[in-house]
Formats: structure tokens, C-alpha cells, sequence
């Protein structure tokens, strides 16, 4: 590669952590390719230890239901609130809360958070 040979190139490669005497030596294709063998390396290592581990069985929710459950989700009531004199608005007292119940579920934690977010 003979770009950091240029001006420009050298501009670049100075940004990005490359020295001029390196990029000027045409040793960067050589440097790059040990570089890319130890990641090799090393991924290929990283493959072989997570092939060689034991499959975990999926843990269950710690919010896994069985039963209908009651849950109350808070929303900011705009309503409520414009009611307040303005020095009040913007009040805890406009937050209350609209109340759900989910049926048995795998994970009711997951299941309330994309009630509040719909």
C-alpha cells in the first residue's frame, strides 16, 4: 500500500495511530497480518472453550406467573394536573395509576414494561 507514501496519506495515518517511519517502510501489510492471525488466534480459542462448555437450561423468570395478576401501571395525567392551580402543576398528585390485569405469564416484568411503553 503506497497511499501513506503521500502527503495525505501520512495526514490519515498519523490520525489513526500509524507512525510515518511504519507507513513508509511498506512493513504495514506485514504488521496488519500478524495482527489479524493473533485475533485469529484468539477467536478461534474463544470458539473452541464456549463449543466445549456444557448447554445451560434456560432459567425461569423470577416474575413468572401462574395466576391472573393485578399490576398498576402510573401515568402522568395532563388532565388531572391542568385542573391545579399553576403554582401546583406538574404535581405528584397528577401521576395515578390505571390498573391492568395479565394473565399467567412467563415473564410479567417484560409484559408491564411493553404495557406502559404501548
Amino acid at each position: 500500500m503506497r497511499l501513506f507514501d503521500k502527503p495525505l496519506g501520512r495526514e490519515i495515518g498519523s490520525r489513526f495511530g500509524k507512525c510515518q517511519q511504519v507507513c513508509l517502510t511498506g512493513t504495514m501489510a506485514t504488521g496488519l497480518t500478524e495482527q489479524f492471525d493473533t485475533i485469529k488466534t484468539q477467536l478461534d480459542l474463544i470458539n473452541q472453550k464456549l463449543q466445549s462448555e456444557p448447554e445451560t437450561p434456560p432459567q425461569t423468570s423470577l416474575f413468572q406467573t401462574t395466576t391472573p395478576t393485578k399490576v398498576g401501571l402510573y401515568y402522568f395525567n395532563q388532565v388531572v394536573d391542568q385542573k391545579l392551580p399553576p403554582e401546583q402543576q406538574i404535581n405528584v398528585d397528577s401521576i395515578l395509576p390505571v390498573y391492568r390485569i395479565f394473565p399467567a405469564s412467563k415473564d410479567l416484568l417484560v409484559d408491564t414494561i411493553n404495557e406502559l411503553i404501548k
